[in-house]
């Protein structure tokens, strides 16, 4: 799974638009941000900048990879982009937070 950091998220939202391939960990650092990649690129963590979010009022009914999916990205995605979140020590979105609670 490749890492891409970038300085904002405004940048890391748009290398998405300009060609980086789909289910890729974005790594926002100043930020504190940690995404995947993709049309709508989205934050797993609570600080999201320019990044997408998840509207979990929507998905929370559904399994984890039914969740991956509806965001078109991955479980592989979401498993590597929270554990950087976790060991940069910043908070996950809580929906996320709660699927990987039962994974």
């Amino acid at each position: 799974m490749n890492v891409h950091t970038y300085p904002t998220t405004g940048e890391a939202y748009d290398a998405c638009q300009t060609g980086l391939p789909n289910n890729e960990v974005l790594l926002i650092p100043f930020e504190g941000v940690v995404g995947i990649s993709g049309t709508w690129p989205i934050a797993v963590t609570v600080s999201h900048g320019q990044l997408h979010t998840a509207a979990w009022e929507v998905v929370k009914a559904v399994d984890f990879a039914t969740a991956c999916a509806l965001y078109a990205t991955t479980s592989e995605a979401v498993l590597t982009a929270a554990k950087l979140a976790r060991e940069s020590g910043w908070a996950l979105d809580p929906g996320w937070a709660e699927y990987l609670r039962k994974v």
